[in-house]
């Protein structure tokens, strides 16, 4: 009977351990964690950020990561902070520390002059540029071949193909015509067909022998048309070549050449702004990436400008084709916003420059963009 209230007691403590004890201890020790040695409480510092893969995302937790974020949380450990981070959009991520609402911000926030003005920036900690994404549509087949064919490039190469052959058969023919009229008729009609003919077999060096010149400066003309001819026919291959693989992939957009005449999109508020306003380009401008990656796919554009790291990730993740173009334009470099006069800037500074040279950095960057 003695041994059963034991038993009970001990269930009963039991219990009690398990439901007032340890949450309380595990409380303390949470509590210790964000205190600081002196036994204050840490300072917590208000981080804006938007969604920028591979930057700055937000999981299903409502937890963010991300190259940035992973920076800004190795920078509060040096710093000895809590981060409290909200998500702003990107304007907001300007005026939300302009006024004070934030400490600092992160994302993929380049340094432009128009920000400088009325926010500050610490040292840049990522390198990047403008680049361009369109639409994959390569269709290889007899119909792009016939499209090329007939496209007008390759036509206007075929005409300038002709007019040099001409030009040489008329040498050719008044050369020879006197003396070797029996190959190259003195009737100007017959005898520059004769010279067009001797021009053309010459340079796609099949050489029938049906017509040969026999005067001296008939051959000199002949051995530099050989050599030329060589270097004309290497030009027209690579030129007719580059036609077909055009009209193949079908992008209006291949380079920034093409940006002035194609229907293009930007992020709003964005830097990316600022080389449009400053090309005179006309765009669109949309709310997010993805966003633009939807116009794309509806045939909305035909191209969306942005930060290339962004453009890759995105591209890379997307259910469909798109092509980032590789040529990367009008570079851009990421710092973290901080205001004017703060004294955050130059304690961040140190702690930034301390986490850039070394591994941890090398590792945050392998992790979100590999080797």
């Amino acid at each position: 009977m003695a041994g059963s209230k034991i038993m009970k007691f001990d269930n009963i403590y039991s219990v009690l351990l398990l439901v007032v004890v340890i949450p309380l201890l595990a409380t303390s020790v949470v509590s210790a964690q964000t205190q600081q040695a002196d036994g204050t409480a840490k300072p917590t510092l208000t981080i804006g950020t938007k969604s920028a893969p591979p930057f700055s995302m937000i999981n299903e937790k409502g937890q963010w990561y991300g190259i940035s974020i992973d920076l800004m949380k190795a920078i509060a450990i040096k710093l000895n902070v809590d981060l409290e981070f909200t998500e702003k959009s990107l304007g907001e991520l300007i005026t939300g520390v302009e006024g004070g609402e934030l400490d600092a911000s992160i994302a993929a926030i380049s340094i432009t002059p128009e920000r400088e003005e009325v926010i500050d920036f610490t040292h840049q900690y990522f390198g990047s540029g403008l680049a361009i994404v369109t639409p994959e549509r390569y269709q290889p087949g007899w119909k792009s071949m016939l499209k090329a064919l007939i496209s007008p490039q390759f036509l206007a190469t075929i005409f300038l193909l002709c007019c040099v052959l001409s030009f040489v058969g008329v040498i050719i023919w008044v050369l020879e015509s006197k003396r070797n009229s029996s190959q190259f008729s003195e009737s100007p009609t017959k005898g520059i067909g004769n010279g067009f003919w001797f021009a053309a077999v010459t340079m796609t060096t099949v050489g029938y022998g049906d017509k040969a010149p026999i005067t001296f400066p008939g051959r000199v003309v002949s051995v530099i048309w050989m050599f030329a001819a060589l270097i004309l026919t290497a030009f027209l291959t690579a030129q007719l070549t580059t036609i077909l693989t055009a009209q193949q992939a079908e992008n209006v957009v291949t380079g920034v050449e093409d940006l002035p005449k194609a229907r293009v999109g930007y992020l709003v508020n964005a830097s990316s702004k600022r080389y449009f306003d400053e090309n005179g380009i006309t765009a669109n401008s949309f709310d997010s990436v993805s966003a633009g990656f939807e116009a794309i796919s509806n045939e909305q554009i035909d191209a969306f400008v942005h930060d290339q790291p962004l453009l890759r990730y995105m591209a890379n993740r997307a259910d469909e084709n798109f092509l980032v173009l590789p040529e990367m334009f009008d570079p851009q470099s990421y710092a973290i916003v901080v205001g004017q006069d703060s004294s955050l800037r130059e304690v961040i500074n140190v702690a930034l420059l301390e986490i850039l040279t070394s591994d941890e950095w090398v590792a945050i960057k392998k992790r979100y963009l590999g080797s």
